[in-house]
């Protein structure tokens, strides 16, 4: 049964306390959603999410053996491009130098690293990612 508007209202609210937790159930898997301390240098929290009770970061990236695609529909996604050269390499080159960097940026091309992260920052970030899951159910408030 889909979780209804009022429903996530409660949701919302109980997640703005630091000290609520939210279970949702979602393909025959338990998640649990619960604030936790998220920097060892600053007191700063962050929403985690737990798969089954647990979280395993190797799961959320796609080059390693772990990976786990379930983790594309309840965690953070997040990108970086890295690149060979940057715009500053081109600053004082000569016309010959920066023809052979643009050669070399069309056979190297930018790569885009895509990995996903288990924290949220805030609950409304959580809630629009999740309204969008078919089949998700809410197990306990």
């Amino acid at each position: 049964m889909a979780i209804s508007a009022e429903q996530w209202e409660v949701i919302n609210t109980k997640l703005q306390n630091q000290f609520a937790s939210v279970h949702f159930a979602l393909d025959g898997r338990k998640i649990t959603v619960q604030w936790r301390r998220s920097s060892r240098t600053r007191i700063q929290y962050s929403l985690f999410v737990f798969i089954d009770e647990k979280i395993r970061i190797s799961t959320g990236w796609p080059s390693h053996g772990d990976y786990d695609s379930f983790v594309e529909k309840v965690w953070r996604k997040k990108t970086r491009t890295t690149s060979l050269f940057k715009k500053q390499d081109l600053d004082g080159k000569s016309k010959r130098q920066i023809a052979i960097i643009n050669k070399l940026k069309k056979e190297y091309p930018d790569r885009v690293l895509v990995w996903y992260e288990p924290c949220f920052c805030t609950p409304g970030l959580l809630i629009r990612q999740y309204k969008k899951l078919e089949g998700l159910e809410v197990i306990e408030l």
